[in-house]
């Protein structure tokens, strides 16, 4: 573009402005020409700049610069063409393709502009936006790959409502490879994904669908209903707020959007009653909340769940194995449902069928530490219990209290004192049997001795307390003296 040059008008007022009609051109000129060439001035000047800047690899400082040239001077097509440019490089492809317009309105026989904004046409799947641009170039590539895109989206579309789901996200795919910023073809994939249960795929390309037009209200409320189903209930508030936010008469979404606030208050309780070991309260609040949710399989299966294994915690084992039989009968691979069964059988001292239920686990988690911890733990349990087993001397479970302990040990020291029998041979059956009551009770009354018999080893037992004085750090003590824990933190 040719720009006016400042010393024109400058000698038209000071040499040439005599008569009065001659007075008042010079005014005009002096009044429209010296602003043109001032804020043409300007618009140079950021559009050396941003270059500069472009050079640097600054581009958000490039494109503070293109923006004021294309304020300063809304006629110069270069000031969009640059601005178009670095929004391309940073990913804007629909503000790029507003300033590409804007150029080609000013300059039509720009043809670098023309092409670039066919190319956006195309990634965006505006077939016939893209064929009329590509024809003026007879390029005949593009819009050859314009026919073939275009089929395969109408193909998907078609096969998606012939709910053929796995052939319609084969097609659109291929027609995306073409047209990746194409919305109407990432919500017809996502569905397809829902469809056939890839709920992963269908967040992702719903994401991008939302990314892709603004005030997409049904991407927002799809999204809000995809991360609620995996689970991510604070992800589906998110969504489905930005949702209503948008259009507040949106009936379906408003409803769903109050559900999930009053589920969300209820779930957020369930939490903390667990992390609080309040489990009591905790099954009351799951209780609420499948008043609210009855479909869904992860909140249905995470009922089930957590209702077993607070039934664990609190020591009600029936209700326990009524409530773990229900979860895995919901979800015969639910890890943390055998996992609980495995914790009733420990409990009931039925160590081979807690083994056989952590190596059933194992099947859906083999390279879990815990499930290999939980399984040599149960091994030197069933090992111990072959020997001597101070529970089952003293007939109690593996959660008692001290109390339980002492009462107990009292009540079966007397049945069982040698003083009470007379015949030689049940004399000395009584004197075995009072020793192995006297050894469960300075077993488990003492902390120490417990839990390294809680570990699966005999604290009482010669030769097992040889390797752990060889082996200080075994069962997870600490060598030197109390029973300090190290805890490390990773990253």
């Amino acid at each position: 573009m040719v720009r006016p040059r400042l010393a024109a008008p400058a000698r038209l007022q000071h040499h040439h402005c005599r008569g009065t009609k001659v007075a008042s051109v010079c005014v005009w000129a002096v009044a429209v020409l010296l602003p043109m060439v001032a804020t043409a001035g300007k618009a140079d000047e950021h559009l050396e700049r941003g270059g500069q800047s472009m050079k640097a690899g600054d581009f958000s400082a490039a494109l503070e610069h293109y923006h004021a040239a294309c304020e300063a001077d809304p006629k110069g097509y270069m000031n969009f063409y640059k601005r178009a440019t670095v929004l391309l490089a940073t990913g804007r492809s629909r503000l790029a393709a507003k300033d590409l317009e804007t150029v080609l309105e000013n300059k039509p026989e720009f043809d670098q502009a023309a092409s670039r904004l066919a190319d956006i046409r195309l990634k965006e799947g505006s077939w016939s936006k893209a064929r009329e641009l590509y024809t003026k170039f007879s390029n005949t590539e593009k819009l050859a790959k314009i026919e073939v895109a275009e089929q395969q989206a109408e193909r998907a579309k078609a096969l998606f409502d012939a709910r053929d789901f796995a052939a319609a996200i084969d097609l659109a795919t291929q027609a995306i490879d073409t047209a990746p910023s194409s919305e109407p073809l990432r919500m017809i994939r996502a569905r397809a994904y829902l469809e056939v249960g890839q709920v992963g795929e269908a967040i992702g390309d719903v994401t991008r669908a939302t990314k892709l037009t603004s005030g997409n209200v049904e991407g927002y409320f799809l999204l809000s209903q995809l991360h609620y189903k995996t689970g991510d209930r604070a992800e589906a508030l998110k969504q489905i707020r930005e949702c209503v936010k948008l259009d507040g008469d949106h009936k379906p979404a408003f409803k769903f959007y109050k559900k999930l606030k009053k589920f969300n208050k209820v779930m957020d309780k369930v939490d903390d009653n667990i992390k609080k070991n309040r489990h009591a309260e905790a099954v009351k609040n799951i209780e609420q909340a499948q008043e609210l949710e009855s479909e869904e399989f992860y909140y249905v299966n995470e009922f089930k769940t957590r209702i077993c294994t607070a039934f664990v915690k609190l020591n009600r084992l029936e209700k326990a194995k009524t409530a773990c039989d229900e979860a895995l009968k919901y979800h015969s691979r639910n890890v943390e449902a055998l996992i609980a069964r495995a914790e009733i059988f420990e409990q009931e001292q039925e160590y081979e069928k807690a083994i056989e239920a952590i190596k059933e686990a194992q099947e859906y988690e083999a390279d879990s530490q815990r499930l290999k911890d939980k399984l040599a733990r149960y091994e030197k349990l069933l090992k111990q219990s072959l020997k001597r087993d101070y529970y089952k001397i003293l007939g109690l479970p593996r959660n008692c209290a001290k109390k339980q302990i002492t009462k107990a040990y009292r009540k079966l020291a007397m049945e069982w004192h040698p003083d009470k029998f007379s015949d030689p041979e049940e004399k000395q059956a009584a004197e075995k049997k009072f020793m192995d009551i006297a050894a469960a009770k300075e077993v488990l009354t003492d902390p120490q001795k417990r839990q390294i018999f809680d570990n699966g080893e005999d604290p009482l037992d010669a030769e097992e307390n040889n390797q752990r004085q060889r082996n200080p750090f075994q069962g997870g003590g600490f060598p030197f003296g109390g029973h300090q824990q190290f805890h490390f933190r990773h990253g």
